[in-house]
């Protein structure tokens, strides 16, 4: 693809490498010159290997500081600056065997099939039947007056006027060589070529058709213009030229192997290029006379069999269409193949539309679009195979990519990888963490033999790993410079402070640090805020612990992920919220939407980025740390991101753009442009109905018959962008709120017993942030008025009421009695429409009766985490939710107990004839199951929003009768849930108001587990259990396992004795005493025998899980008076 120039500052790999391989020839002085004179640091090149340390653009001190002169602006790459969307029988089309495609000024796109014609309008393909005799669509062509021209193939060529509805034929009975159009275009003149599978022929500006005279040419295949020349192909494989109506040219192609040509098109100066019938095209230069200069053969890479080329100016080069693929011809003869899974076959014509998204058609696989991502795929531009990526880091506008499989690094002004020194060294190794101080050195944290690795800026190599003199740990997960210029590297089992490549002090165990730190900030007092994998925040000052924040102080979670500067104080990103911590208190950042996140970015211009599995949400900081009710922008695969992003990960910043670590490679998006896309779209009324009579615009107005019936709304976007705008749907003066929905998302505008009046139709686009009008289409709508609506017909029925008093009389009171059944009936509806249980009112009255004679169980039953599902899936998924949660309620209990829905994810239950809490715990435990084997039936294995059930009960008549006190205890007894984790139950008992105890909560059920997952455990060691609970804990965690990302290891610790060494009770004290003080707050952990213990290890996963095992291993091997004793261990992972 051609790119504009640009100048560079620094000396190519290439010339650095001509440069190394001639250093023999060369003195080291006129090496020095020659360095110089290109602008480049001599220092700074790696003499001995093919890579370019750095420029003379100077270190970059933090990569959201970068002072780096951004490349000029370049042309698209369609590999990885596209996204492909596509279009099939699941979008409106009866077929996926597409021929053409096309769209008209007034924004939609159309698409002809053997079945007819198409219009889509932004959200669906609608069948459009124009006239009878449009049938098999071969092909279509958008002429300067807006006309659409539709070739068929066996009744000739019509023209259609959009604005006015009018067609107009030409078969040939008009003088057509041919009904069985092939190719169609249009001439400076206005003048209409028509291709047929007999002649060409020409329909004039006036409608008259004449034949082509020039040398009789016959079957023409493919057309196209190109100033004032026509260029075409036949199906013989013949390639000629008009100009001013008359044969410029014509050749075929002399070729041994039977290869002929097959599609050609031409650009503004001259250069025609012509696909062939194999997997090349031709490139060639078109001289005054009609001469042929051949320029190039340029190849496809398999790609064969040419159906349409279409040149774009704007994109600097050709697409074309292909038997098995589709792609771009840039005029650097560069290519890029742009076949999509699922399109690749047969692909037959293409367009550009109005706001240039690419829009392809294939014969068997329906359409795709392709519209310019604002995810840009850096692994696609730079041609680097798919990989998990941990961390991104940029000096002197070289990427460097820490992977599970090594470091690479790309550089971002040719998207090219580059080889860098000691590169091998990481060949394999799993890189956490990329950190540059402020001398240019890059420290990477990893899992490998060498550990800590150092590339110095010098091009030097050091390696901080266990064979390193007091160095805590050989596993590095981070790296941070403080403010005084050591470095301070967070192992696996410590902290390790470094000056001048010396471990100077350590924190360790043994000083307090009981588990791994996962993020590491300092505070502008110099004290240091590490979050913990399963201890809370630290607070280090001069190399000492000096506090802690825990439960305590109100942080919800004790892992923490990240910590994140922000206004007055740090976000605390954890294992399921995010919290505020200001140095005084933690505030829970509850109205924030979703839980599993990964990290936060505050912006330039004061948005927050918050990474997540659900995407990447962006909310106004202020808002954000105010914690109440705000507007966001969810970026998801609806806004481009195909892909997901890796937890834990280091991103990365450059000036405006956002690097995001992803688990197929690297994605950048511009912080302030990412909203940016083309807005000036067409916005129309696709159709007014009526009691299914459609209702067309007349001046400007759509005027809507006297009925009582059905009207309805539909309009049409004609955006089609990744912006997915926010839009509101409403007719001013009725008394509706109307439809605020994405663009994704409409449907129709719906009213029934419309009023008479004048209306205006509202077509609004939002902001999505602060929900202002960008943009407002207004259409003009009336009604007539009905018979008794108008004003002779009240004067007439005023007069006859006069006269007829005593009978109007009668006629009112039958109506006012007819008013009042109808309320009445309306009041003794017993059923909730949704989801077929008691409504709340009907819910009530059964209710408060049966608490007064039955004796049972009442139960409040909440649907958890269930505005998640409306925000990320949609209001439609949320009602297939509710239904199926219904159903489950249902379906445990008996036809003589009662169920009802007290509103949105609300639900009550009363269970008759019993008090026993077991029945409590069996049906918490069935809905819990059920409903996230549904919810991810519905929405996916990948789901991960937290769904389940937490109900609140109480015994009747036990603790009362009246429904209402009944009621609010169990509404009490569920808000206990609701603070301990969710998804179980809660029995209300006077006995026992505060509920459950901390250990009563394992026993029941996912509650007592999600306390231990939350790290709810008070205590500073394991939570030590007999073997019989253990069972009870495990079962739990076996049927959390099943539906959660549950990250549960189960180890079997042994401690065995040497030959003539006893095992005696005080050992084996010991040994329980070192485990469970070992091992973190949120594992639990039971002796199993004489000499063995069992210990479930939560919240943890992968090579990660070894380190509290590694802990309690050294622990006991350390301890005065074990020898002779050793302890062994297996692990499984549930």
């Amino acid at each position: 693809m051609k790119r504009v120039n640009k100048q560079k500052s620094r000396i190519s790999t290439r010339v650095a490498l001509a440069i190394c391989m001639a250093g023999a020839l060369l003195t080291v002085s006129s090496y020095s010159l020659t360095i110089a004179a290109k602008g480049t640091n001599l220092l700074e090149v790696d003499k001995c290997t093919n890579m370019l340390v750095a420029s003379a653009k100077g270190d970059t001190q933090s990569s959201s500081d970068s002072n780096t002169e951004a490349p000029k602006a370049s042309l698209p790459n369609f590999s990885s600056d596209y996204a492909a969307i596509g279009y099939d029988t699941e979008d409106g089309l009866e077929s996926a065997e597409i021929n053409a495609v096309a769209q008209t000024s007034d924004g939609y796109i159309w698409a002809g099939t053997y079945s007819g014609m198409y219009r889509y309008d932004g959200y669906r393909f609608e069948k459009i039947q124009l006239d009878e005799r449009i049938n098999n669509v071969m092909q279509m062509f958008v002429d300067s007056k807006n006309h659409l021209w539709i070739g068929t193939n066996d009744s000739g060529i019509a023209c259609y006027e959009p604005e006015s509805g009018n067609i107009t034929f030409y078969t040939t009975a008009e003088g057509l060589p041919s009904n069985a159009i092939r190719a169609i275009c249009e001439d400076k003149s206005g003048n209409i070529y028509v291709g047929t599978t007999s002649q060409l022929c020409i329909i004039s500006p006036d409608g008259k058709i004449k034949e082509f005279l020039g040398d009789q040419i016959y079957s023409v295949r493919t057309l196209s213009v190109s100033g004032d020349i026509i260029v075409g192909v036949t199906n013989g494989g013949e390639l000629f030229f008009i100009k001013n109506g008359k044969l410029l040219a014509m050749r075929s192609m002399e070729n041994e192997n039977n290869v002929y040509y097959a599609a050609a098109a031409m650009n503004d100066k001259g250069i025609v290029l012509v696909g062939t019938s194999s997997d090349y095209a031709l490139k060639f230069l078109l001289s005054e006379n009609g001469s042929l200069k051949t320029l190039k053969q340029i190849h496809t890479n398999g790609i064969s069999y040419f159906n349409k080329l279409l040149y774009s100016p704007e994109n600097d080069g050709y697409f074309f269409c292909c038997e098995n693929g589709l792609g771009f011809i840039g005029n650097n003869d560069k290519i890029t193949d742009m076949s999509a899974d699922g399109f690749n076959s047969s692909v037959s014509d293409v367009f550009i539309d109005y706001q240039d998204n690419m829009w392809f058609a294939s014969n068997k696989q329906g359409v795709e679009r392709y519209s310019l991502n604002p995810f840009v795929n850096i692994f696609a531009r730079a041609k680097v195979d798919e990989s998990v990526v941990n961390s991104l880091l940029i000096k002197n506008n070289f990427l460097y990519v820490g992977m599970d499989n090594g470091l690479i690094a790309i550089d971002l002004d040719t998207d090219e990888q580059i080889s860098y020194m000691n590169e091998r060294k990481f060949e394999g190794v799993r890189v956490r963490h990329l950190m540059l101080d402020s001398a240019g050195n890059i420290w990477a944290s990893t899992y490998g033999q060498d550990g800590l690795m150092v590339l110095g800026k010098d091009g030097s190599f050091k390696a901080y790993n266990e064979n390193t003199e007091n160095i805590v740990g050989s596993r590095f997960r981070s790296t941070l410079e403080l403010a005084d210029g050591q470095i301070l590297a967070a192992s696996s089992t410590g902290l390790n402070y470094i000056d001048n490549g010396k471990v100077v002090k350590t924190i360790s165990e043994d000083d307090g640090l009981g588990t791994q730190i996962l993020s590491m900030v300092q505070a502008d007092d110099g004290k240091i805020i590490a979050g913990s994998d399963g201890n809370g925040v630290y607070i280090i000052e001069d190399g000492k612990i000096i506090d802690t924040i825990d439960e305590d102080d109100g942080l919800g979670s004790l892992v923490v992920l990240k910590v994140v500067p922000c206004k007055g104080g740090y976000i605390l990103v954890t294992s399921n919220s995010l919290y505020y911590y200001t140095g005084r208190a933690v505030t829970k950042l509850n109205a924030f939407p979703y839980s599993n996140n990964y990290d936060v970015y505050i912006s330039k211009t004061g948005e927050a980025w918050v990474t997540s599995s659900a995407g990447i949400f962006v909310v106004d900081e202020d808002a954000l740390l105010k914690n109440e009710n705000y507007s966001y922008t969810l970026l998801n695969r609806s806004r481009g991101f195909y892909t997901t992003l890796t937890a834990n990960a280091k991103n990365a910043v450059k000036g405006d753009d956002l690097y995001l670590c992803c688990t197929d490679g690297v994605r950048k998006i511009s912080l302030t442009d990412y909203n940016s896309f083309d807005n000036d779209y067409e916005i129309r009324v696709s159709r007014v109905l009526a009691d299914d009579e459609i209702i067309h615009e007349e001046s400007g107005t759509y005027r809507i018959p006297a009925i009582q019936g059905r009207i309805e709304f539909d309009v049409a976007v004609l955006n089609f962008t990744l912006s997915n705008p926010l839009l509101k749907i409403f007719l001013e003066g009725a008394k509706d709120e109307g439809i605020t929905c994405l663009q994704n998302e409409m449907s129709s505008l719906v009213y029934t017993n419309l009023p008479y009046g004048n209306y205006k139709l509202h077509v609004q686009v939002l902001d999505s942030g602060d929900r202002s009008i960008i943009r407002d289409e207004v259409y003009d709508v009336v009604k007539d008025s009905q018979l008794y609506e108008r004003t002779y017909f009240k004067v007439i029925l005023f007069i006859l009421g006069v006269l007829l008093v005593a009978f109007i009389g009668w006629v009112i009171r039958r109506i006012i009695q007819a008013i009042k059944n109808a309320r009445t009936w309306k009041l003794e509806a017993t059923t909730d429409p949704m989801t077929g249980l008691l409504n709340k009112a009907a819910s009530k009255r059964e209710l408060t009766e049966l608490c007064k004679t039955k004796q049972g169980i009442l139960m409040m039953i909440d649907l958890d985490s269930f505005k998640l599902v409306n925000d990320l899936y949609g209001h439609d998924m949320g009602d297939k939710i509710l239904i199926r949660f219904a159903d489950i309620i249902r379906s445990c209990i008996r036809e003589t107990d009662i169920a009802g829905r007290m509103g949105g994810d609300e639900f009550i239950a009363y269970i008759m004839g019993t008090n026993d809490e077991s029945v409590v715990a069996s049906k918490a435990e069935h809905i819990n199951e059920e409903i996230v084997k549904s919810a991810k039936e519905f929405m996916g294995e990948d789901m991960t929003i937290p769904l389940g059930a937490s109900i609140g009960a109480v015994c009747a008549p036990n603790e009362g009768t009246d429904f209402e006190e009944l009621f609010g205890l169990a509404d009490k007894a569920l808000y206990n849930v609701k603070q301990n984790g969710k998804h179980g139950y809660a029995m209300y008992r006077k006995s026992n108001p505060k509920l459950t105890t901390e250990e009563d909560s394992i026993a029941k059920g996912i509650a007592g587990t999600r306390k231990i997952l939350g790290e709810r455990n008070e205590g500073k060691g394991a939570f030590k259990v007999d073997f019989n609970k253990l069972q009870a804990i495990y079962r739990t965690f076996d049927r959390l396992s099943r539906r959660t990302n549950a990250k549960v290891t189960i180890v079997q610790f042994t401690l065995n004795a040497e030959e003539g060494k006893e095992l005696s009770d005080e050992i084996m004290d010991q040994f329980f005493s070192i485990l469970s003080g070992t091992l973190r707050s949120n594992d639990v952990v039971a002796p199993t025998g004489k000499n063995q213990a069992v210990a479930l290890l939560t919240n943890i996963e992968g090579e990660d899980q070894l380190v509290p095992i590694d802990r309690v291993v050294k622990t006991w091997d350390d301890a005065p008076g074990h020898e002779g004793f050793s302890v062994s261990y297996e692990l499984e992972a549930m």
